[in-house]
């Protein structure tokens, strides 16, 4: 678990710039396809864009704060379901950490000469990765220059997990970090295990996150979910099917060779992939491994507690990235 933040003195924390009321936010234009948000003392650049990769578009979301602590972005990939306003308060959060932050729509079609390719058949799961790493070049390509980074942080929740991890393990040169947030495949984990926690984990967990969410977001974000369900329904099988059955383990180790330093978080009430397993079967696999300090903290905490979830990325991305070796270490021991 993160033991200690990085923040620096009382009155420049960015711990204290809070979201805990609603933030006042208003949005100006600047330059083209970017808008200016204000939400209370802290100001961001929002940019879109669109890639296109593996026959899928991809639409993205880089959102720059005005005070950065790390110029590098966390580009956050999405889990099962996991459609882009699901993720818009964790991004919105690092970014008033002082961390510039992407969120993109998860790839529901493709052209269909990419649908019917074996590579794309036999591995449903891999566009997200494709994704995942497009995004990443694009938004290097774009903005590296002029906002001063020349990697990203990748941050994949879920089945994002799975996702972040191959996307660095093809495209090295783009990471330096991934973190694996309550991810897939790291506890060997089989379908039917999936299949006999899923009751469970909708019941307690999905089910009051839906109805939180929507409390909260507008009504694309119905919209959202529903493209996602029914857009593809192929895809939207497979994809479960194969996360669910999937193992990432041997790809996590190989992550160090390759220069990509790696976490994982758990989350200590996390009925999909509870952490006695991960920690017993792929703590040692990762450069850190935390446990989030909450023992609330469930599977979809990323969406029920956006703020404290981006405080401990900041936090782990910062230990990873200055070899904070102390920390490290004692993040091991516990």
């Amino acid at each position: 678990m993160a033991l200690v933040d990085h923040c620096t003195t009382p009155e420049t924390s960015c711990c204290n710039r809070s979201l805990q009321e609603p933030p006042i936010v208003r949005p100006h234009h600047t330059e083209e396809g970017a808008f200016v948000f204000e939400r209370g003392d802290n100001t961001s650049l929002v940019r879109q864009g669109l890639v296109n990769i593996g026959g899928a578009a991809i639409r993205y979301t880089y959102e720059r704060p005005e005070d950065i602590t790390d110029p590098d972005p966390i580009v956050i990939t999405p889990g099962y379901g996991g459609i882009k306003p699901a993720y818009r308060e964790l991004r919105n959060s690092l970014s008033v950490h002082g961390r510039p932050a992407v969120t993109f729509r998860p790839p529901r079609t493709q052209t269909i000469s990419a649908s019917f390719d074996p590579t794309h058949l036999l591995h449903p799961d891999r566009l997200l990765a494709q994704a995942t790493y497009a995004v990443s070049k694009d938004i290097i390509q774009r903005y590296g220059l002029i906002d001063d980074f020349e990697k990203v942080d990748a941050v994949g929740h879920s089945m994002g997990g799975p996702a972040v991890v191959s996307a660095a393990l093809h495209k090295p040169e783009y990471f330096h970090t991934v973190t694996a947030m309550a991810a897939a495949g790291l506890d060997g984990h089989t379908l039917l295990d999936m299949a006999k926690r899923a009751p469970s984990v909708v019941r307690a967990e999905i089910i009051p996150a839906i109805s939180d969410i929507r409390q909260r977001s507008d009504v694309r974000s119905l919209k959202d979910i529903i493209h996602y369900m029914a857009r593809n329904p192929w895809r939207t099988l497979a994809e479960g099917l194969t996360v669910g059955s999937g193992d990432i383990r041997e790809k996590v180790a190989i992550l160090g060779s390759l220069g990509v330093k790696s976490a994982a978080l758990q989350f200590a009430d996390d009925r999909f992939f509870p952490v006695e397993g991960v920690r017993e079967k792929s703590a040692h696999l990762f450069d850190a491994f935390y446990e989030f300090p909450n023992p609330l903290a469930n599977h979809v905490w990323p969406q029920l507690e956006p703020e404290t979830v981006a405080h401990e990325l900041v936090n782990i991305t910062a230990d990873l990235k200055h070899n904070n070796q102390a920390r490290l270490q004692l993040v091991r021991q516990n």
